[in-house]
């Protein structure tokens, strides 16, 4: 019996699992011992394909990406075993016109001609640390990213963030997505090459309902309310005319009909948009929100609050937002405070609970669905030139917010325990007082003869302080408050 022969295929496929799919190079090495090998190990190979466009890296995938053309169409089975296509762009780090961008360019190309052979994706993801200029969503690369949606149609998860302005209208076409991610949408829908304008292709496409959804970046709120309603507009890609049709499609290219969970903490919207958008979601779906706190909703306390008590199932809520404490005298430059804290601490009331719910729409002893409750704060202390900083932070007084959460608690205490995470990320700032002409501290007109600078401030003076706070001590209740310092 020959030696492979002491043990069955699948310990070998036990042990070549271990190793991870980014270690091409032992998992070729592996597929070369034995042709029983091969196949197994070249699906390992490519089932995860990711170029770093980076400008330090933009040779080595160039090269990357030519000989895995080459490849695929040497040996068209290939293509079937790539299931996951990431590529990371850094736009910002070219100049226009430069070298550098020139082989970006070509890069590019060559992966729009890669993904012209793949047809068995399940993940695709293109990201940047900065949104893309309109010249890198280039012709070549918006067609092949809607021929690509067109053939892949297993296609789960979807990543765009790293694209700026992206036609909302290729979203008809992910009917099987679960996971989307969006940094910036446009509902006007390019006229691709060998497109007729008068006979529109997407006007009745199926849409796209994903189950999570990432929104990310500012300044496009109106475009995602025309994409939920339809809105459409055909423009010419080479941009030689304005909008040459409108129309309203059948079935929006975007739904929240199946959306269970929602982030949108990286969006500063105004108070009536982001009452707006949960308007388009189903209440008795969605289980997991995130959000940022309203850019106005720090320096207003009678503006309007969503009504978290519309989704009953919610599970997990987590909310950003800033805190300010003015506890120097007043300055020109900090003429008043601004805190989230307020607004917050309404929401948190309106979150699903046994006493503001339906409770015969539940199963037995299931009740609302909340679990956990996650804040994070900026903070930032103004605190007086005398003041230890331990005292500055000591001093600070989180009960409103502390309030409200053990409120929420309480309400679940006879289902389960609702715990809440509370990071808070502090900054001190001290008061100086600006020198008279002779060198003395002016004595007239505090408030307006000085200035706040940054404290340097130690991780444990800020400890101590949090460990002082009286109102963040955790009294015994049906749920813990975990307080953490970050940054």
């Amino acid at each position: 019996m020959r030696r492979e022969e002491f043990f069955s295929f699948e310990i070998y496929e036990m042990i070549f699992s271990y190793i991870p799919n980014s270690d091409k190079a032992t998992l070729s090495s592996c597929s070369q011992v034995a042709n029983r090998f091969r196949d197994l190990l070249q699906k390992q190979i490519f089932k995860s394909i990711h170029f770093d466009y980076r400008e330090q890296y933009a040779d080595l995938n160039k090269r990357k990406s030519e000989k895995l053309l080459i490849a695929l169409e040497s040996t068209p089975k290939l293509a079937e075993y790539v299931k996951e296509l990431k590529l990371e762009i850094a736009f910002n780090q070219y100049e226009p016109g430069s070298d550098a961008e020139s082989k970006l360019t070509t890069a590019i190309n060559a992966t729009t001609n890669i993904m012209g052979h793949l047809s068995s994706l399940t993940t695709f993801s293109i990201t940047s640390p900065s949104l893309s200029h309109d010249d890198m969503y280039s012709k070549p690369l918006q067609t092949a990213i809607k021929q690509l949606f067109m053939r892949n149609t297993k296609l789960t998860t979807v990543d765009l963030s790293g694209i700026s302005k992206f036609a909302v209208a290729e979203l008809q076409y992910l009917h099987s997505v679960n996971s989307l991610t969006l940094s910036s949408i446009s509902n006007h829908q390019p006229l691709l090459p060998g497109e007729n304008l008068s006979f529109p292709l997407d006007q009745d496409g199926l849409g796209c309902t994903p189950i999570s959804l990432h929104l990310e970046g500012n300044g496009w709120i109106d475009a995602i309310f025309g994409t939920l309603k339809g809105e459409v507009k055909i423009r010419d890609i080479e941009g030689r005319s304005n909008d040459i049709y409108e129309y309203k499609c059948r079935v929006p290219y975007l739904s929240f009909k199946r959306l269970e969970n929602l982030d949108i903490s990286s969006i500063w919207f105004k108070v009536d948009d982001m009452n707006k958008l949960l308007s388009h979601v189903v209440g008795k779906r969605l289980q997991h929100l995130k959000c940022q706190a309203p850019m106005y909703a720090c320096y207003q306390d009678d503006l309007a609050y969503p009504k978290l008590t519309t989704f009953p199932r919610l599970k997990t809520f987590s909310v950003c937002g800033l805190a300010e404490f003015q506890q120097g005298p007043r300055s020109e430059e900090r003429p008043f405070t601004a805190s989230h804290i307020p607004w917050i601490t309404q929401v948190i009331k309106t979150l699903p609970h046994p006493g503001n719910v339906d409770m015969t729409t539940f199963a037995d002893d299931e009740g609302p669905g909340l679990r956990f409750m996650r804040i994070v704060l900026g903070v930032y202390v103004f605190m007086r030139c005398s003041d230890q900083p331990s005292d500055a932070v000591k001093m600070l007084d989180f009960s409103p917010l502390i309030d409200s959460i053990k409120n929420i608690q309480q309400q679940y205490k006879h289902l389960r325990p609702v715990p809440c995470y509370m990071g808070l990320k502090i900054m001190l700032h001290k008061f100086h007082k600006d020198k008279h002409p002779r060198g003395h501290a002016s004595d007239v007109g505090a408030e307006s003869t000085g200035r706040y600078v940054p404290a340097i401030v130690s991780h444990r003076d800020i400890h101590e302080g949090l460990s002082q706070n009286p109102t963040l001590k955790n009294p015994s209740g049906p749920g813990p408050v975990w307080v953490q310092l970050l940054g």
